[in-house]
């Protein structure tokens, strides 16, 4: 087997007890606090310092670099998420694309059955009317008269068909 990883040599560190580990903890936390009068004494530390204007150069160049890199690592993190959160709001836009036509099918078949029915009353409604074809019509004709003038003589048809 070939191992390319680098050999690690010498003492391992002796096992801790994990019981007691929140105590180290909390003490080495108190001794990482950093107190006021410290943040104050570098401040004071900082202002006696003076740099050369190469120093300052060489420090604006790395910070430059290191900003640069941190915009390249931004940029391909956001590549990287850009396809999935894609992926993600085109899923949730076809579920309610679904969920639209459904509905949409849906109501259409509830109007195309409401029409229907509207249709069978207004049918049903007509079944105690009579139409009577064949007569012109005239502005402001009295059709009740019209009416009671035929109605005798298709009594008199009607009757003569049946005898």
């Amino acid at each position: 087997m070939n191992n390319h990883s680098t050999p690690v040599h010498g003492k391992r560190p002796e096992k801790r007890d994990l019981s007691t580990s929140s105590i180290d903890l909390e003490v080495e936390s108190k001794n990482n606090k950093i107190f006021d009068s410290d943040i104050i004494q570098n401040s004071q530390i900082i202002n006696h310092i003076q740099l050369s204007e190469a120093d300052l150069e060489c420090i604006s160049q790395k910070m430059h670099a290191l900003f640069k890199a941190l915009e390249d690592m931004v940029r391909s993190v956001v590549q990287d998420f850009k396809s999935q959160v894609i992926t993600g709001i085109n899923a949730s836009l076809n579920d309610k694309l679904a969920f639209l036509t459904q509905a949409n099918t849906h109501l259409k078949n509830q109007v195309a059955e409401l029409l229907f029915q509207a249709d069978r009353a207004e049918q049903y409604s007509r079944r105690n009317c009579l139409r009577i074809t064949g007569i012109p019509e005239v502005s402001d004709e009295d059709t009740y008269n019209i009416i009671v003038m035929i109605l005798p003589l298709y009594h008199n048809y009607h009757h003569m068909n049946l005898v």
